[in-house]
């Protein structure tokens, strides 16, 4: 593998119909609307291609896309039955993505989002995958290795069978949880192929679950870059060397 992983892909998935009734954004425009915006917004800002994975049947989802622009997309869509949690269901879409995506068959690192999410210092947070030598895992891991953010992780593509393989723990447990397993494991074989994100991330958009907002006001920005760095300095001198002892 080069050290430099030129050829990017993103992996939005989305749910444009709620399969579950737990959620507070249910409303089927409303969520379109943000997914549409999401796309869009990292076809402007980004130049990598882009794989939606939609498990509602919404077929028309990228008719939003300009033309120009459209070989740089592309859908992989179906209609699920199973209704298991949102953690799993969106696990079946990464499932789908692997199995029938061009582009990821092409790709050398895959980001995984939250579809409707925007990430709006994405290029700055890649640029650390992007330069890592060799294969990797790297995503907002907890200082006690239970967890792991899902909404945002890039992966090398010699790793999606172990991350695929984390959907049947989701039935037990949180998928922040599952996927921190196959990390957690990793950590123990080759702990320089995970990385906790070197920069902060600034999320634009809402909590599906909460509906919250993620937006992080301007002025608290330089704070969240201190904490990175203190959080990075913990992962160096304290937790990897802890992994040793274990």
């Amino acid at each position: 593998m080069s050290k430099h992983k030129n050829n990017v892909v993103l992996i939005l998935t989305a749910t444009i119909t709620p399969q579950v009734n737990f959620i507070k954004i249910s409303d089927k425009g409303k969520r379109r609307a943000e997914y549409e915006k999401a796309i869009c917004w990292y076809l402007e800002h980004t130049p990598y291609k882009i794989v939606v994975g939609e498990n509602s049947g919404c077929y028309d989802l990228l008719n939003c896309i300009p033309q120009n622009e459209k070989s740089r997309v592309e859908l992989i869509c179906y209609s699920e039955t199973a209704n298991v949690s949102t953690g799993w269901n969106e696990m079946q879409i990464m499932r789908r993505v692997s199995e029938q995506s061009t582009f990821v068959k092409e790709a050398d690192l895959l980001f995984k989002i939250t579809g409707r999410l925007i990430l709006t210092n994405i290029m700055e947070v890649l640029r650390q995958p992007i330069h890592h030598k060799g294969s990797l895992f790297a995503s907002n891991i907890s200082r006690d290795l239970q967890s792991t953010d899902t909404r945002f992780y890039a992966f090398t593509p010699d790793f999606y069978p172990q991350i695929l393989e984390t959907q049947e723990l989701i039935k037990e447990k949180w998928v922040e949880s599952a996927i921190m397993e196959f990390v957690n494991k990793q950590l123990r074989t080759d702990k320089n192929s995970v990385l906790l994100f070197n920069r902060p991330l600034f999320v634009s958009g809402r909590s599906g679950h909460s509906g919250g907002r993620y937006d992080v006001p301007t002025y608290k920005k330089p704070l969240y870059y201190l904490h990175r760095i203190k959080r990075m300095l913990d992962w160096k001198f304290r937790v990897l060397p802890s992994i040793d002892k274990a």
